[in-house]
């Protein structure tokens, strides 16, 4: 009995314009605007615009929060908040799974004080 190489896993082209519209949706009603430059279609992984908060620190220091979203596989999303402190502390959170609005009502539900 020959065994047959496994079949390979689909591959994702590049997001298409109408793709990446449906996809930020959530995120252009929660007020986070896809910043289309610092995106890549090609690697389905698409970038929002900084968000800098005076009021997550004691010292009122600021904060950059950048969220990245990426396409890794057929129905599956990963969704990062990264925190940046003046100082250069870094505070990542990620999360997972088939449903982007999902993904961000998750994220959002972490204070990004405690991150």
């Amino acid at each position: 009995m020959a065994l047959r190489p496994a079949s390979p896993a689909p591959t994702l082209g590049p997001f298409t314009h109408h793709q990446i519209l449906e996809v930020v949706a959530p995120f252009t009603r929660a007020g986070i605007g896809v910043d289309l430059a610092a995106s890549d279609r090609l690697a389905r992984r698409l970038a929002f615009k900084p968000l800098v908060h005076a009021d997550l620190l004691p010292d009122g220091a600021p904060v950059t929060e950048v969220l990245q979203l990426e396409n890794p596989a057929p129905d599956r999303w990963r969704l990062t908040r990264q925190l940046t402190a003046a100082e250069g502390l870094v505070g990542k959170l990620v999360a997972e799974g088939p449903d982007v609005a999902a993904l961000l009502a998750r994220v959002a539900a972490v204070p990004r004080q405690r991150q």
